[in-house]
């Protein structure tokens, strides 16, 4: 993003001794990023900057005389309650955070500080960035420090929980690495310790989509090793963890149901090579998770250095694959395809990964001939050249005598694009035959190593779970309805995006069934809270268009909130949009319906999920009656509906693909 200012002065260097100060005016700033500004007014004698949403940051210039250990001491203040965490890098390397909470205004200042970090003498860059939803303002910044003789290597992150050390123990042919899941070094999102204790020591849980947990970890040897995660989940179905060792996806792990909150078992992942030395182990939700993780190890065999690292050897199948012609079929352009599923962006070289698996939408049964579409992203940073295959293979539930594929496009893709590609050939012919039943679709691209230059070769597979008989949407209209014709904006999440049933959602099928207009602006994993370019409040200002004609708004009363336990705030006083507050779940919902009412005079209604194990989202629920009678909105409960909640477990199932995301089925009927 643009620099808004360039520098005013040179920060202040104190003179360095024994106890050493490095003080600099906020204002001050080398470079700054998004809404980040110099307020006009004055609190302690001097200016302070403002304006941060998530991802602004500010850039500082800093020269430090003395090597040593130092602490980053923020003066600031925020009116909102809830902790804001700010960033900091150094030299591009994020080496800590400050974690910033209400001071009661805006203007009360108080120093919060960071935990110690080590910088060499000489001169560094300094920046500050907005780690979550801001609105604070930041009056000053101190480097604190001893000086002291450098160490041999610079700590990258400190801890913010007691263990200061990375886990490590004796070593040898089977190595073990015992790490507790409230030991880490850093976490994102609504992670947290419970006050409870099962098996004897405490654990972690209230990951939603995206949330992690990271650990320094030190292993004394090279190997192959498989992590383990001491987990529980209460609900039904698959949920997965992605593991990131160094910042990079190896592994993932399978989380099943056992049962209860208070039952723990061990799930283990696929085996990874590790080699000696210190790493950052970051475990991250894969999807809607709702899990607890009581205890990590990582278990391994020490071995020498492969000259190549495989994780699985090509299938006969595969091998026959790589060695057929590409078919004289038209050449597929690349799209920009819907993301179901969140991928990071990798440094290096290009990176392939599935982000979509999808079958057209149409009803299947038993029989029934299924051609795969599968949606493949480049998330690296260097374009794979036209001139060489991309392809990937289906396999369903495993089976790898019977597969189907696609080797027919070879035009390249740029970083960070995407390209949908649909089967061409297979073991006996291009479609699968469908047969009642859940299923596991898996597609692996790149199966049979085209591009051997991949930065990594653990991340290239991706899996959806699929019910046969899936019902058709329906392409003839409800007679005698009343919608025929009319638009409705749809504001949402996952569910409101259909991410357990292949993009296609109850939004789509009232626009088919209905010959209405349906506006879907939906992302998985976003929060009505401000915390950023994906919010539904954000969204909403970008994604519809201001001038159409709506007649009615719909928003969904979003899950992810409730599961990071975002602050909920409450009802104002005032009905002027700029009074809300959208860093609190009811401010933002309270800006959404002022905004639709004022921009397209239309009636609007909330939309709850069905009723799932959360007290929190009970209270969100509350809220809204709150809300309703305020602002004479309309609400859709689905959460205190009586039949949904009487439903049969056998029944619940047909309809829901976990506790929170609708399957097809659930959608149409």
């Amino acid at each position: 993003m643009p620099e808004t200012q360039t520098p005013l002065t040179q920060p202040e260097t104190q003179p360095q001794g024994q106890t050493t100060t490095v003080h600099i005016e906020a204002e001050e700033y080398a470079g700054a990023t998004g809404g980040v500004y110099v307020s006009t007014k004055q609190y302690e004698e001097s200016f302070y900057i403002t304006g941060f949403a998530k991802s602004d940051s500010v850039i500082y210039n800093v020269n430090v005389a003395d090597s040593g250990n130092y602490t980053i001491d923020l003066r600031a203040s925020i009116k909102y309650s809830g902790t804001k965490k700010v960033n900091v890098y150094v030299d591009g390397v994020r080496v800590t955070v400050v974690d910033i909470w209400s001071t009661g205004s805006f203007a009360t200042f108080q120093t919060f500080s960071s935990p110690e970090i080590t910088l060499a003498a000489g001169s560094h860059t300094l920046k500050l960035e907005a780690a979550t939803a801001a609105g604070y303002a930041i009056n000053w910044i101190e480097l604190k420090g001893n000086a002291s003789a450098p160490q041999t290597q610079a700590q990258t992150e400190a801890p913010t929980q007691a263990q200061t050390e990375a886990p490590t123990q004796s070593q040898g042919e089977n190595a073990a690495i015992h790490i507790e899941a409230e030991d880490y070094a850093d976490a994102y999102g609504g992670v947290y310790v419970s006050t409870k204790q099962y098996e004897n020591s405490l654990y972690i849980t209230g990951f939603a989509r995206d949330d992690y947990a990271s650990y320094n970890v030190n292993v004394a040897d090279s190997g192959n090793y498989m992590i383990y995660l001491r987990a529980s989940i209460k609900y039904a179905g698959t949920k997965k963890v992605n593991v990131y060792l160094d910042g990079t996806l190896v592994t993932t792990v399978d989380v099943q149901s056992t049962g209860s909150f208070a039952t723990f078992q061990t799930f283990e992942s696929s085996q990874v090579y590790i080699t000696s030395g210190n790493h950052t182990l970051k475990l991250e939700a894969g999807g809607a998770a709702g899990y607890a993780i009581n205890w990590i190890e990582l278990r391994g065999n020490i071995i020498e250095l492969p000259t190549q690292e495989h994780t699985q050897e090509p299938t006969q199948a595969q091998t026959e694959a790589q060695t057929q012609a590409v078919t004289e079929e038209p050449t597929q352009e690349p799209t920009q395809a819907p993301e179901t599923q969140y991928v990071p962006v990798v440094t290096g070289g290009y990176d392939l990964v599935v982000t979509n698996i999808a079958w057209g939408g149409g009803s299947i049964s038993n029989g029934t001939p299924v051609t795969w579409t599968v949606t493949v992203r480049n998330q690296g940073d260097r374009d794979i050249p036209s001139g060489t295959i991309i392809g990937y293979q289906v396999q369903v539930d495993g089976n790898t005598g019977n597969i189907t594929w696609c080797d027919s496009y070879s035009s390249g893709l740029k970083a960070g694009q995407s390209v949908e590609l649909t089967c061409n050939g297979g073991s006996n012919g291009s479609t699968w035959s469908a047969t009642n039943g859940t299923h596991t679709i898996m597609a692996w691209v790149d199966d049979v190593n085209r591009l051997t230059a991949e930065v990594n070769e653990n991340n290239n597979t991706y899996s959806i779970t699929l019910s046969v008989p899936v019902s058709e949407v329906v392409t003839q209209p409800d007679s005698g309805n009343n919608i025929e014709g009319k638009t409705f904006f749809f504001l949402g999440s996952s569910v409101t995006y259909g991410s357990a049933a292949g993009g296609v959602s109850f939004v789509d099928y009232i626009a088919q069934r209905n010959n209405c207009t349906c506006v879907k602006e939906a992302v998985s994993g976003t929060t009505l809270v401000d915390t950023g370019w994906d919010s539904y409040v954000q969204r909403m200002l970008r994604g519809f268009d201001t001038n159409a004609h709506c007649d009615h708004f719909i928003c969904q009363l979003s899950t992810n909130d409730a599961s990071r336990q975002l602050t909920l705030g409450s009802v104002s006083n005032s009905y002027n949009l700029n009074d809300f507050n959208t860093s609190t779940i009811i401010g933002a919902m309270e800006y959404i319906i002022c905004y639709a009412k004022n921009t397209w005079n239309c009636p609007v209604s909330f939309y709850t999920n069905t009723y799932y194990d959360s007290a929190y989202y009970q209270q969100m629920v509350n809220a809204l009656y709150s809300i309703k009678d305020k602002w004479n909105i309309g609400i859709i409960d689905l959460w205190n509906n009586q039949d949904m909640r009487n439903i049969s477990s056998s029944d619940y199932w047909r309809y829901m693909a976990d506790n929170i995301h609708p399957n097809a089925t659930g959608y149409l009927e």
